[in-house]
């Protein structure tokens, strides 16, 4: 089965449509401090205006909860992304939605961090997939940095996914190179965001195209 492709950080409706006429599964809208930041009249627009065959992602980074309900309500997001450091109690106590949740590992060893925060979960159901991102100190993400592939590889190796929902991969991810991650980490979907632009927040159309065809066949 191809790999499911994420386009981050869409700012515009032609963007949008370019990421879908080349395949896209999933654009994402940024809601947080950001070169690619939205506000909800954006979003609202381009969502209204992309129809129905691709999903939309909200993402937020240690939001308050009201912000996340009346944005995700305003704009109608499929599914919501939680990209900061929002603990399973806060989840168990604000959140009662669907949600993808990102996990910036820092060492081979990162499946127990993801484990515990499940169980801890009241509905461990309600996170769909995880998002694997590169950890950087001082950003939340759109970095260009790369997680180590090979952590997933041999975590599957030995295992320990089993346990896991599905796997999203996303730093660092260019047309050069989404071929060789989607081999090595096999993940169930690929998130890009700075390798397919021509600046931070405007996509750039053959970096799109070159992308979404290179993670389908990889």
């Amino acid at each position: 089965m191809a790999v499911r492709v994420k386009i981050e950080g869409i700012t515009s409706l032609p963007d949008a449509r370019a990421a879908i006429r080349y395949g896209a599964d999933a654009l994402g809208f940024v809601f947080a401090k950001s070169p690619r930041q939205i506000n909800i009249k954006q979003a609202r627009r381009i969502v209204a205006n992309i129809g129905p065959f691709v999903q939309t992602v909200g993402l937020f980074v240690d939001a308050n909860i009201d912000e996340i309900m009346a944005t995700g309500n305003a704009v109608g997001f499929d599914i919501l992304q939680l990209h900061g450091c929002e603990t399973a109690s806060w989840i168990n106590d604000h959140l009662d939605v669907p949600f993808l949740k990102v996990f910036k590992p820092r060492r081979a060893g990162f499946t127990g961090t993801i484990e515990k925060f499940r169980a801890k979960l009241d509905r461990p159901g309600q996170m769909r997939a995880i998002v694997l991102d590169a950890y950087d100190p001082k950003l939340a993400g759109g970095t260009g940095k790369k997680l180590p592939w090979e952590w997933i590889a041999r975590a599957r190796e030995a295992g320990k996914l089993k346990k896991l929902p599905s796997i999203i991969l996303a730093g660092g991810l260019t047309p050069g190179n989404v071929a060789e991650a989607v081999r090595i980490a096999r993940p169930a979907a690929v998130d890009v965001a700075s390798g397919v632009e021509s600046r931070p927040g405007k996509k750039d159309y053959g970096k799109l195209r070159d992308f979404i065809a290179a993670a389908k066949e990889g």
